[in-house]
């Protein structure tokens, strides 16, 4: 964990948006509180996961406790694929500072991060 956590520190710095995988049945319990520590200035994102096996009205009430806190939250369900075209837009929906902006396109000569020179991605 301490490995990890020391990943975490470097490589925050090379970031803008944190998405946070959580099980919508259990969305505080299945958080890593570390995030929460080095993430402070960063755009967050979390994906309410199993979000089908999970109570509808404890979703919502999750989504709006998340918004309240200034995090963005989906409800998605990853195996049936139910919420993932959300993904993206609320990707680009979010500027470098967490602001949201009205494009819906990736600005200058980037292609969407399909390109691996435009940026990486970190899963820990």
């Amino acid at each position: 964990m301490t490995k990890a956590r020391r990943a975490m520190q470097e490589d925050i710095k090379l970031i803008d948006l944190i998405i946070e995988l959580v099980d919508a049945r259990i969305p505080q319990s299945s958080r890593n509180p570390d995030i929460d520590d080095l993430g402070k200035n960063k755009a967050r994102l979390v994906l309410l996961n199993k979000s089908d096996l999970a109570d509808p009205v404890c979703n919502r009430a999750w989504t709006a406790w998340f918004q309240e806190q200034g995090i963005k939250a989906l409800e998605i369900n990853a195996q049936s694929g139910q919420g993932m075209k959300a993904i993206q837009g609320a990707v680009q929906g979010e500027d470098r500072t967490g602001q949201e902006t009205g494009d819906t396109e990736p600005s200058g000569t980037c292609d969407g991060c399909r390109n691996s020179q435009c940026g990486e991605v970190y899963l820990y």
